[in-house]
């Protein structure tokens, strides 16, 4: 089986996403991870995972369906089974995809748990709780 990955960070010490894929290939799959490139190489090969490091920050921003739109037309051109998305940023570029290639399994893997959020915080002022609970739930709604 192909498998893509679409990860939020450059896959470079990323141990969750390392271990998975290298399970992955263990088990006679492929998996190529396509992440944030910050500034590390374009691709390479780690451990039989491709890596494709074509993400800008651009993906994290609230105004980029331009961009989001390019980056699925340029993934979804790839032959993969399996869409495994592994963050919420990378939800919204995922669902674009999966849009394209309505033949691929989408798989939702988010580990965010938000225990640094100004709403979870004790001493926090309760303008940026309250600031804190709208954007959480905007969050909830965009996942």
């Amino acid at each position: 089986m192909r498998i893509a990955m679409l990860l939020d960070n450059p896959l470079s010490e990323d141990q969750r996403v390392l271990r998975e894929a290298e399970s992955l290939i263990s088990a006679g799959n492929s998996v190529t991870v396509y992440c944030v490139k910050n500034n590390f190489t374009a691709s390479e090969i780690l451990n039989g995972i491709v890596v494709k490091r074509i993400l800008s920050e651009q993906v994290f921003k609230v105004r980029n369906n331009n961009y989001l739109n390019q980056k699925a037309k340029e993934i979804a051109s790839n032959e993969f089974d399996v869409l495994h998305v592994h963050d919420s940023y990378m939800l919204r570029l995922g669902v674009r995809i999966k849009k394209l290639k309505t033949n691929v399994k989408l798989i939702y893997d988010s580990h965010e748990m938000f225990h640094e959020w100004e709403i979870n915080m004790p001493d926090a002022s309760l303008w940026n709780r309250m600031k804190a609970m709208i954007v959480r739930r905007w969050e909830i709604i965009k996942e």
